[in-house]
């Protein structure tokens, strides 16, 4: 499953992400299977943790054609895959804020999801998300 995460604060349309669109990276084309450390030093204000394969496995497309994996990033040319296998190991990671959120306001998340199945990824996996300190 391929995501892209844009959060926005209400009603202004503010976004909070640091690199949101995950255009500010250091990836050459189409890499896949990234152990977290790798991700984690190739992607601007994002740090991998799953535990896809020990170690973690994200994949980050920069192709306008999608890397062979559904269509472009909807915003530039970088979108990032995501993989849960069927022993429950899985890929993730955490993007930093560019300001604090303020307990009791409202807030929209906005993204997009491209599902890929094949025979290595059978079925589609749910998404997760949370907020954390």
């Amino acid at each position: 499953m391929f995501v892209t995460l844009i959060l926005t604060l209400l009603p202004s349309a503010q976004n909070l992400i640091v690199n949101g669109d995950f255009e500010t990276n250091s990836a050459a084309g189409c890499e896949f299977n990234l152990p977290n450390g790798t991700f984690t030093a190739k992607m601007t204000g994002c740090v991998g943790f799953g535990t896809n394969l020990g170690s973690g496995e994200l994949d980050i497309m920069e192709d306008p054609a999608g890397c062979g994996y559904g269509p472009g990033g909807p915003v530039g040319a970088t979108k990032i895959g995501l993989a849960c296998d069927a022993d429950a190991d899985v890929d993730a990671f955490t993007m930093t804020l560019t300001s604090a959120l303020t307990s009791g306001e409202s807030y929209t998340l906005s993204f997009w999801a491209y599902s890929h199945i094949s025979g290595f990824s059978p079925s589609i996996a749910g998404i997760d998300i949370g907020l954390a300190t």
